[in-house]
Formats: structure tokens, C-alpha cells, sequence
């Protein structure tokens, strides 16, 4: 089970093993931990890949909403180069 995020999306992302993350009772010992069929498999695959599309376009639009905020936070840093967290909440909430 590894996604491959194709290079369309602007970013290169390696494949990720979902071994690691599925208890080994899930695993299929003549599947390689994959309990499912190809099918399946390729269906979570599509639905993670838009998931992850989705929530990219949503990070986008909120920083791109907030730039002042990221601006502001940015020259910040430059002028002090660290920030508390009453700090960051005053820039932010300000």
C-alpha cells in the first residue's frame, strides 16, 4: 500500500508505507500488509490523494487570507529572531 503523489500537484511527495501506521493484526502475510485487494487499494489511494489536495488548496487560501498577519509575524522574527507565544498571539490577534 504506497501513495505516490503525482508531480501535478506541484510538490514531490515520497511513497508513504501504511504498514507502519495499520496494527500488524490487519496484515495479510501474502499480501505484504495490504488487506485489501488492488481495487480497494487504489480507491483509498484516490480518496488520500484528493483529501490531501483538498486540504493543500485550504492551507493555501488561509494564509493567503492572513498574509498581513504572516507579514507582520515575519518581520518580527527578522528584527528579534524569536517570538514568545503571548507574543505571536498579540501579532495575530491585534
Amino acid at each position: 500500500g504506497n501513495l505516490i503523489v503525482p508531480a501535478s500537484f506541484g510538490c514531490f511527495l515520497s511513497p508513504i508505507d501504511f504498514k507502519r501506521y495499520v496494527p500488524n493484526d490487519f496484515h495479510n502475510v501474502g499480501q505484504q500488509g495490504v488487506a485489501c485487494s488492488a481495487e480497494t487499494q487504489t480507491q483509498i489511494d484516490q480518496q488520500v490523494v484528493e483529501t490531501v489536495k483538498k486540504q493543500h488548496e485550504k492551507a493555501r487560501r488561509i494564509l493567503s487570507e492572513n498574509r498581513q498577519k504572516l507579514d507582520e509575524l515575519a518581520d518580527y522574527l527578522y528584527e528579534k529572531e524569536t517570538i514568545t507565544g503571548d507574543e505571536f498571539m498579540s501579532i495575530l490577534n491585534a
